[in-house]
């Protein structure tokens, strides 16, 4: 339990610094991306403002293309193309490292973008009317992209080694952070442990003298019979208490074989056919043929029983219960159901595994039971990996479902 704990608040933690991370990352990257953007952008001003001064000057075509071409340090082509797109005429000769052909691709793609302005590849676009003709520039931000992609992939991967520094530091430290908790909890069970020996000795003298007193009367005393009553109560309580705090111990250390899941639980169900007969309840079993899991047989025996006597304890008389087990996918479904007398529309249906809760309604006199079972039935059921979950389909009946990797 400890181990799991310091895994999950080493995980939960990780996670935090993960999200952490995640947004300063992302928010830098965003920022620097519109930085890049609006440079290109500007850059690509620049070159139309450019073009602009120098298409509307006075001086001669010839002369005008020459003094344009000087104007800028880096790489741009543009194209002009009339009403109906076709290509008038085109300036590539400060594009030293694109030729003719993929100068035209860039040209298409633009066409087939419809935007105004974009990036094609390396190259930052901008398409503008000027004159009755539509002009398309194409400036090189290469070295921007470039850049950009240097500072998100360093962010990135300093962003995961430092999820994994803080995963390993957390984990390591999650010893000494939660070892109160872990102190605390080894002398709760050793306590619990300790404590049911040292009971069972005095119970077994009162049991002993409560049998001598018993001999001694010639006919059955009330008074010696509520003594040897309740301390079979004590002693099973005793014994459901160590057993509960064993199994919390050598859970990794259970003993399982291949166990054929329906003759046991079938079993263990005709057992309480007498029981249902003598509190007129109807019992019904819808157990599916073998069905194989690999499980500790006594705890899975035990499991059963637990359920099933907590169904029959608290339905009425002439009520339901009702028990199936079934493969769905790869795990083995158990339910045991049983109808109620009273309401048990639940909103946290997990303190029923709270140890000793009976429910508001139960008192010591209505059921004999100590309010453990489910506890050990969670216990048994976390033993082998599986999942239990207490529902209320109708306001008056209560369903424990239990799910168990195959």
């Amino acid at each position: 339990m400890i181990k799991k704990l310091r895994l999950k608040f080493t995980l939960l933690a990780s996670l935090c610094a993960f999200l952490i991370l995640l947004i300063v990352v992302l928010s830098m990257n965003i920022i620097t991306y519109n930085s890049m953007v609006e440079r290109s952008e500007s850059q690509v001003a620049t070159l139309v403002k450019k073009y602009n001064r120098v298409y509307f000057s006075d001086k001669k075509p010839d002369i005008k293309e020459k003094f344009f071409n000087k104007l800028s340090d880096y790489q741009y082509f543009y194209f002009e193309l009339d009403e109906d797109g076709n290509t008038i005429k085109k300036n590539l000769k400060s594009a030293t490292t694109i030729g003719s052909e993929k100068a035209e691709n860039y040209l298409q793609l633009v066409k087939t973008s419809g935007e105004k302005s974009g990036f094609c590849n390396e190259f930052r676009y901008s398409v503008q009317e000027i004159d009755s003709k539509t002009v398309i520039f194409f400036s090189y931000c290469g070295h921007r992209q470039e850049t950009f992609r240097d500072f998100l992939y360093i962010s990135l991967v300093v962003a995961f080694f430092g999820v994994l520094i803080a995963f390993g530091i957390l984990y390591f430290s999650s010893g000494k952070i939660l070892y109160p908790v872990a102190l605390s909890y080894e002398k709760q069970k050793r306590f619990i442990t300790d404590a049911g020996h040292e009971i069972k000795t005095p119970l077994t003298i009162i049991s002993a003298n409560a049998d001598v007193l018993e001999m001694e009367f010639e006919e059955e005393n009330e008074c010696v019979t509520d003594i040897k009553s309740q301390v079979l109560r004590l002693k099973k309580l005793t014994d459901d208490l160590v057993l509960l705090a064993r199994m919390e111990e050598t859970q990794s250390t259970l003993m399982k074989s291949e166990v054929n899941m329906s003759t046991l639980v079938y079993e263990t169900a005709d057992g309480f056919q007498s029981l249902s007969a003598n509190g007129n309840k109807n019992f019904k079993l819808n157990i599916q043929d073998d069905l194989f899991l690999s499980c500790n047989e006594d705890s899975i025996s035990r499991l059963v029983s637990i359920l099933l006597d907590n169904a029959f304890k608290y339905s009425p008389i002439g009520g339901d219960v009702f028990l199936s087990l079934s493969k769905i996918g790869k795990n083995i479904h158990l339910n045991v159901s049983n109808t109620t007398e009273d309401d048990v529309s639940m909103k946290q249906p997990d303190i029923f595994f709270e140890r000793f809760y009976r429910g508001e309604k139960v008192t010591q006199s209505s059921t004999n039971g100590h309010g453990i079972g489910l506890s050990i039935a969670r216990t048994i059921v976390l033993t082998h990996n599986g999942k239990i979950e207490i529902s209320s389909d109708s306001p008056y009946r209560f369903n424990v479902d239990v799910v168990i990797p195959i």
